[in-house]
C-alpha cells in the first residue's frame, strides 16, 4: 500500500464532503480504498458520500463491506440503517439501528442514532416515543452540540404542538429561538404559539425583535410584515369599539403597504389581496372588497348556469308541484318516524351510516333520486381552497348588497366546496337568495321559492341522518325553518344545538316572527 498516497486521497476526500462535493468525494474515498480495500473509516465514508450525492442503492456496497469486516462495530450497523432509511425501508432501518445499540457506537454516532430514531417514531405518528428519544438525546449529549441543534429543536416543537403541549411548545421554540437569533424561522414559530396563548403583547415584540436580529434580507421582511398584519387583524377581533377599529386601520394600511411594495410574488400577493378583500369585508368596505377579490388572478371556473327555475313535467314524470307533494308527504312521515323513535341508524362493516330508504319510499323515486343528487353535488371535488375561500368573499359581499342573482351564480360554484361550511352556506343562501327575489318578482315565482326550501331542508336533513356536518345541517334547517314560518320545528331544531349557537338562533327565529307578524 502507498500511504502517502492513500493519505493524500483521504485528506481530498474529506476537504470535498465538507464543502458538499459528495461525488467528487466519493471519487477519492474509492482512490483511498484502491490501497486500502479494508479500511473501515474510507468505506463508511464512501458510503455516506454515496447517499449525500443520491445514490442510495451504491452507499449498500460500501457499508456492507464494512459489516462484513467488522460485524461488532455498533457504527457500521448505524451506516447501514442509514441507508436503509434512505432507501424508504423503515423496518430494516430499525433493525439496524437496534443493532447498533446493542453492539455499541461511538459518542458521535450515539447522538445521531437517537435522532434517527425519534424521525422513525415521527413518522409512525408515536409522537410520546419522538419525544422519548429525544429526551435520550438530551441525556447523552451533555455538550448539546446534537440535542440543541435547530433541527432537532424544530421537530420537538412540532412534536408538541402535535399533543397540544403549548407550554413545552414554548419553552422548545425559545431555547431555538436562543441558540439561534438570526434564524428567521424560531421567530415565525415562537410568534405562532405566542399568538394560539393569546400574548399579543409578547407576540408583538416577537416581531420586532425578528425586525432587528434576522430581517436581513427582503425575503425575511414579508413573513415579518405578514404576521405583523396578522396580529392587528386577531387582535381587531377580540378588542372593542375604538381599539378594535384602530386595529383594523393598522392592518389595512399595512397590508396596502405590503403589496404595493412588490416584495411579494405573485402567489404570495395575491393570498395578500385576498387577505385584504376579508379585512374590508369586515370592515365594511364592501365595494372595495369586491372590487379586490374580482382583481385576483385565479384559474377559470367552469361555465356557470343559468338560475333554476321550475322545471317542466314531460311525459311520463311528475310535475313541480307533484315533486313538492311528494317531498312533503315524505318530510312529514320521517318527522313522524324520528318523533316516535323508530328511526335507527344503521352501520355497515366499516362502521359508515347505512341509509333507510324506506322512509322516502323505493331508492329509486324522485324524492330519493332528488336527495342523492344534492348530497353528491355538495360532496364533489372542485376548485381550489383559495378560490373557495374567494368565491365565499364575493359571496357575502354580494349578499350584504343584497344582489341575489349574483348569490345564486356564486352558490353554483362554491356550493361544491370541499369545504362543508362553504358547501352549507351556499345551499342555505342560493335559497334564501331566490325567495328574496321571489318577494319582490324578480325572476321567480313563491312555488319556486317554496319549492327550493323543501329540497334544501331535505338536503340538510339526509346530513343530520348520515351524522355529516351536522352541526351545521342543524344551524341551516334551522334557519329556513324560522324564514317559512315553521317555528315550532326551528325550535325543535334550536334544541339540539349548544348553548351559544342556541342563543343565536333563538334570537333569529324572534326575528323572523315579528317579520311575519308585521307582514299581517
Amino acid at each position: 500500500m502507498d500511504q502517502e498516497r492513500f493519505n493524500e486521497s483521504i485528506a481530498n476526500a474529506d476537504l470535498a464532503y465538507e464543502n458538499d462535493n459528495y461525488a467528487l468525494a466519493k471519487d477519492w474515498y474509492d482512490k483511498a480504498l484502491e490501497e486500502d480495500p479494508n479500511d473501515i473509516y474510507a468505506l463508511s465514508r464512501a458510503g455516506a458520500a454515496s447517499a449525500a450525492a443520491e445514490k442510495t442503492q451504491e452507499s449498500f456496497k460500501y457499508f456492507l463491506r464494512a459489516l462484513e469486516i467488522d460485524p461488532e462495530n455498533g457504527d457500521n450497523h448505524f451506516n447501514m440503517g442509514n441507508a436503509y432509511f434512505f432507501a424508504g425501508d423503515i423496518p430494516k432501518a430499525l433493525e439496524s439501528y437496534s443493532n447498533a445499540e446493542i453492539k455499541g457506537c461511538s459518542d458521535d454516532v450515539k447522538a445521531r442514532l437517537y435522532y434517527q430514531l425519534a424521525l422513525i417514531c415521527t413518522l409512525r405518528n408515536d409522537v410520546k416515543a419522538a419525544l422519548a428519544n429525544y429526551k435520550k438525546l438530551e441525556d447523552f449529549d451533555k455538550s448539546g452540540e446534537s440535542a440543541l441543534s435547530p433541527d432537532v429543536l424544530s421537530e420537538k416543537v412540532k412534536l408538541y404542538m402535535m399533543i397540544q403541549d403549548i407550554d413545552n411548545a414554548e419553552k422548545v421554540a425559545l431555547q431555538w429561538l436562543n441558540i439561534a437569533p438570526s434564524d428567521i424561522r424560531c421567530y415565525m414559530v415562537y410568534f405562532n404559539i405566542l399568538m394560539s396563548k393569546g400574548e399579543y403583547d409578547k407576540a408583538e415584540k416577537t416581531l420586532d425583535d425578528a425586525e432587528k436580529f434576522a430581517n436581513d434580507n427582503e425575503e425575511n421582511a414579508l413573513p415579518i410584515e405578514s404576521s405583523r398584519v396578522m396580529l392587528y387583524i386577531t387582535v381587531a377581533d377580540v378588542a372593542e369599539g375604538e381599539m378594535s377599529e384602530d386595529y383594523n386601520n393598522r392592518a389595512y394600511g399595512l397590508l396596502t403597504a405590503i403589496i404595493s411594495s412588490g416584495m411579494a410574488d405573485d402567489e404570495q400577493a395575491n393570498e395578500l389581496k385576498l387577505t385584504l378583500a376579508e379585512l374590508c369585508m369586515k370592515m365594511g368596505r364592501t365595494d372595495e372588497a369586491i372590487e379586490v377579490a374580482e382583481s385576483l388572478n385565479v384559474p377559470a371556473r367552469a361555465a356557470k348556469s343559468e338560475p333554476a327555475a321550475a322545471a317542466p313535467a314531460d311525459d311520463g314524470e311528475p310535475s313541480a308541484e307533484e315533486l313538492d307533494e311528494m317531498l312533503s308527504d315524505a318530510m312529514e312521515k320521517l318527522d313522524e318516524k324520528i318523533a316516535n323513535d323508530e328511526v335507527q341508524i344503521e352501520l355497515d362493516d366499516e362502521g359508515n351510516p347505512v341509509a333507510d330508504v324506506d322512509l322516502f319510499g323505493d331508492e329509486n323515486s324522485e324524492v330519493s333520486k332528488l336527495i342523492k343528487e344534492e348530497a353528491a353535488q355538495a360532496e364533489a371535488e372542485y376548485g381550489t381552497d383559495f378560490g373557495d375561500r374567494l368565491e365565499f368573499i364575493l359571496l357575502s359581499c354580494y349578499a350584504l348588497k343584497e344582489n341575489y342573482k349574483k348569490v345564486i351564480e356564486i352558490c353554483r360554484e362554491l356550493k361544491n366546496s370541499d369545504n362543508e361550511y362553504y358547501s352549507y352556506f351556499s345551499h342555505y343562501s342560493e335559497a334564501f337568495s331566490v325567495k328574496q327575489l321571489a318577494d319582490k318578482n324578480d325572476g321567480f315565482t313563491k312555488e319556486e321559492a317554496d319549492r327550493i326550501y323543501e329540497e334544501k331542508i331535505a338536503f340538510f336533513r339526509n346530513k343530520m341522518i348520515n351524522k355529516e356536518g351536522s352541526a351545521f345541517a342543524v344551524l341551516f334547517r334551522a334557519r329556513m325553518y324560522a324564514e317559512t314560518g315553521k317555528f315550532a320545528k326551528a325550535e325543535e331544531m334550536s334544541s339540539l344545538m349548544s348553548e351559544e349557537d342556541k342563543a343565536s338562533v333563538d334570537q333569529y327565529i324572534e326575528m323572523c316572527k315579528e317579520e311575519l307578524s308585521a307582514k299581517k
